[in-house]
């Protein structure tokens, strides 16, 4: 009888607990469906490599304050300005007086034979990291690094100095910087009745009279799912931003989708930048 008693006990136990599990989703279920405004999520430029990630609270009926952490990735380099860059180190190498010249040549056979030496395990120089904490990229690095000052060291003209140039061009060609920023807005819903469109607050500022329209629209009411359009209007455009006139700054509109997607760079270095 005690061991009957027990499993019958045991079982309606279970069956609370099971009760009450369920209660509780389909109660935050619905909870978050009648959500009326964003809460929490993240968003991925469509044309920007950018995300914003945000969380939004309620100030009154009509009216929210959201906080963004926003992310960017920035290629470095593109390849179209390496005309540029070439035109401008064969203006530097050949207005170089020939003391200019020696002195570089002996920097690259100096630096080219102490990185040799260096992934040969033979020295350890001072402000370098242990060899074997060096990954096998940095270390392909080195190598394509040393061999091209090498043939700067060897024979010291305009052909080798470019590829010196390009070597280094395309390594920033591979590097991609990553910087973040955070900053606060507040919402007012667009439309006493409206529940799906809430409008950024601003007021113009600086010398362009520079507003934003930024927004956030309900795309999928019953996921709760929200998109982010970001956009500046100029209500200066006579004036002057710094050297720049107010009527040439960006004025496009730029939608950030909750649809993650892949970005695809040629980075083999990132940097992390404060800006």
């Amino acid at each position: 009888m005690y061991s009957q008693g027990w499993g019958s006990e045991l079982q309606r136990l279970i069956l609370l607990a099971v009760f009450v599990f369920f209660t509780s989703f389909a109660v935050g279920k619905d909870t978050e469906a009648e959500e009326d405004h964003p809460t929490t999520g993240i968003v991925y430029g469509e044309t920007e490599k950018q995300s914003l990630k945000y969380t939004c609270k309620k100030l009154n009926q009509n009216k929210i304050e959201c906080n963004f952490i926003g992310t960017n990735i920035l290629q470095s380099k593109k390849e179209n300005d390496w005309e540029n860059r070439k035109k401008n180190a064969l203006s530097t190498f050949r207005k170089k007086k020939p003391a200019e010249l020696t002195k570089l040549k002996n920097q690259s056979c100096q630096l080219s034979s102490m990185m040799k030496n260096y992934l040969a395990g033979k020295i350890s120089p001072p402000k370098a990291p242990k060899l074997e904490k060096v990954s096998t990229l940095q270390k392909n690095y080195f190598r394509k690094l040393a061999d091209t000052m090498q043939k700067f060291c060897r024979k010291p003209n305009e052909k080798t100095y470019i590829e010196s140039e390009r070597f280094s061009f395309e390594t920033e060609l591979k590097t991609c910087g990553v910087s973040s920023n955070s900053f606060t807005q507040q919402f007012s819903r667009q439309g006493q009745s409206s529940r799906n469109v809430w409008v950024v607050e601003d007021k113009p500022t600086g010398p362009c009279g520079v507003v934003q329209l930024d927004r956030f629209q309900l795309e999928n009411k019953k996921l709760g799912f929200w998109n982010y359009y970001s956009r500046k209007a100029v209500t200066n455009p006579s004036g002057i931003a710094i050297i720049i006139p107010c009527s040439k700054l960006d004025q496009n509109e730029y939608k950030f989708s909750w649809k993650s997607r892949e970005i695809h760079l040629n980075c083999q270095i990132m940097k992390f930048s404060p800006f």
